[in-house]
């Protein structure tokens, strides 16, 4: 978690020292693109995006380890989840549920043959 609280500090000074006057805004898509045009601002938004990418594969983590998913069937969606965010969580939550169904039918396969 340190390393999304330290690009956390980054934004926030990013942020702190160039939003004040900047044109733009985030009420609309023209907005932010205008926002953007600041490099320090679009650096900001980058920021952003790295330290919830890495906040969110920390938690994917940390998840599969709690319910018994092997590393390396989270592995893509870490890769993923660092280059494309939104898309990489959702194949975390595919793979998780997919799993999650399949041991449950295992479970009860078990209990009704015993």
């Amino acid at each position: 978690m340190l390393l999304p609280a330290v690009f956390g500090g980054l934004y926030l000074s990013l942020m702190g020292f160039n939003l004040s006057g900047a044109d733009g805004g985030s009420g609309s898509l023209a907005e932010v693109s205008r926002l953007f045009e600041n490099p320090y601002l679009l650096l900001a938004g980058w920021v952003h995006y790295l330290a919830f990418d890495l906040f969110i594969g920390a938690w994917e983590v940390r998840d599969a380890r709690r319910l018994g998913i092997p590393h390396l069937l989270v592995v893509p969606c870490l890769g993923l989840t660092f280059i494309l965010g939104p898309v990489g969580l959702l194949l975390y939550l595919g793979l998780r549920a997919g799993l999650r169904r399949q041991w449950m039918m295992q479970v009860e396969t078990n209990s009704t043959s015993a």
